[in-house]
């Protein structure tokens, strides 16, 4: 995602070190500003701005062959192309980094740097959940690690890979870690699709608008709203589970509305929009 976030350094010896553990950073590029003190000498305040695109999923080492791995990647392209389609919305890349940040089983999903869910994996086993926690006792009959699935804390149990023809016989789901991860991470991002429409993919929203109906987004941007605006008019529109895919409408609605905040434009706006089915 493309949202700023502020820590601070230490300057010392010519380098500049974090003031706090930032695995999410990996692989990007910082933007570093120095306040120097009154009279000039060493800095006295460090800012650390970084950018972050898209959604992020940290994995431990223990775990590290499922970060890249081409299942996850190729359910998660087609997971972000259903939800374009059905919202409007197209979701940035989801980011996938190794971590040593973290404990070595576990997983953590990210949106605007904060953690919307993790997890733990046990690599060589598969994971059985049962659907209703009153079947909890066919469950143990069943060897196993017993936990609370992390997507909805349902009873759950890491069992065997030899042992998952005998769960799916006794009515119980059973899935494999990669198949755990992808349904997380579409879950937390089906359950914050607002949060994840950044700044970058509103500005490509308007530049696609640009090329749609170009008199009405000269109308809007930057006279009615600006592009931060928009964002927060977008946001309101997703959250109402409003289709955004029809630019042209909602550019020449607002330009028709004149100025008015955020929120009392989608109000108007929304009626004029079909509702989505989340994916």
């Amino acid at each position: 995602m493309t949202e700023a976030r502020r820590i601070k350094g230490i300057y010392k010896d010519g380098r500049i070190e974090l003031e706090e553990d930032a695995p999410e950073l990996e692989g990007l590029s910082l933007e570093v500003s120095i306040e120097l003190p009154h009279g000039g000498g060493k800095p006295a305040d460090i800012r650390v701005e970084a950018m972050y695109p898209g959604p992020l999923v940290e994995f431990g080492s223990g775990i590290s062959h499922l970060c890249g791995c081409e299942q996850i990647v190729n359910i998660i392209r087609k997971f972000r192309a259903k939800l374009q389609e059905s919202t409007g919305f197209p979701l940035p890349p989801v980011r996938m980094v190794v971590s040593d940040k973290i404990e070595a089983d576990t997983y953590r999903i990210r949106l605007n740097t904060q953690v919307m869910g993790e997890g733990e994996i046990n690599p060589k086993r598969i994971l059985a959940f049962v659907s209703n926690p009153a079947d909890k006792k066919i469950l143990e009959q069943i060897p196993g690690q017993t936990v609370p699935d992390p997507i909805f804390s349902m009873p759950s149990r890491w069992i065997l890979p030899s042992m998952a023809q005998i769960a799916r016989e006794r009515g119980l789901t059973v899935v494999i870690p990669e198949a755990l991860v992808t349904s997380h991470i579409e879950e937390v991002i089906t359950q914050n699709i607002p949060d994840c429409l950044d700044s970058a993919t509103t500005g490509a929203l308007i530049d696609a608008a640009r090329k749609l109906c170009p008199g009405s987004v000269a109308q809007v941007i930057p006279e009615i709203l600006t592009n931060g605006e928009m964002q927060e008019l977008l946001r309101i529109l997703l959250g109402e589970k409003r289709h955004i895919g029809a630019l042209k409408e909602i550019f020449e609605a607002i330009a028709g509305l004149g100025r008015k905040t955020p929120q009392e434009l989608a109000e108007e706006i929304k009626p004029r929009l079909g509702k989505f089915i989340p994916v």
